[in-house]
């Protein structure tokens, strides 16, 4: 995972100015960033779209780099909070009771399940049916470092994470049509 990330630094970079989504290549295989650096941090998911609609059909996706964005979009925080409510409150409020670091052991069964949650938000759900309406889709999470932050008033769950993508029947249908 930190390999595709290190080495999206030499590739090149596909960008929308008003977007704070973009892209590297690597070996014909497009790495998809959120970067808030000098930008205003906007959770509106019309930049990763058009994106999408920017990428040649010869491109493959392999990942999406998500972990800024999850970090400062306060509503997919809630989201995720609310899944881990429902599905794992116990995990969750024994995580809750700790000091939240990742070494801590009331927080490691929540990291195990942090993925499932995630995939369960509305948000990520979005995320999943714009790849959809490209032939993509996210197959699975893959993150490190899971932490909770409780310097707030709400907690914030952080951690490296990365979004799988996979090509669909369709868009594999869609690419063969396409050639």
């Amino acid at each position: 995972m930190i390999r595709y990330f290190i080495l999206s630094i030499f590739l090149s970079n596909f960008a929308h100015a008003d977007s704070n989504w973009s892209s590297k290549v690597h070996e014909g295989e497009v790495i998809i960033l959120f970067d808030e650096e000098d930008k205003e941090f906007s959770p509106d998911l019309k930049g990763l779209e058009n994106l999408l609609l920017s990428q040649t059909d010869n491109l493959k996706f392999r990942h999406l780099c998500f972990w800024n964005y999850l970090e400062k979009d306060l509503q997919i925080q809630r989201e995720l909070l609310e899944s881990f409510w429902v599905r794992y409150p116990m995990l969750l409020e024994d995580a809750l009771s700790s000091s939240g670091n990742m070494h801590n052991p009331k927080v490691t069964p929540l990291r195990k399940v942090f993925s499932e949650c995630l995939l369960a938000t509305p948000s990520l759900q979005k995320v999943d049916k714009i790849f959809r309406k490209h032939g993509y889709t996210i197959s699975s999470v893959s993150h490190e470092k899971f932490r909770i932050d409780k310097t707030l008033k709400t907690p914030v769950f952080k951690a490296i994470t990365w979004l799988k993508i996979t090509k669909t029947e369709q868009g594999s249908t869609h690419q063969s049509t396409t050639r």
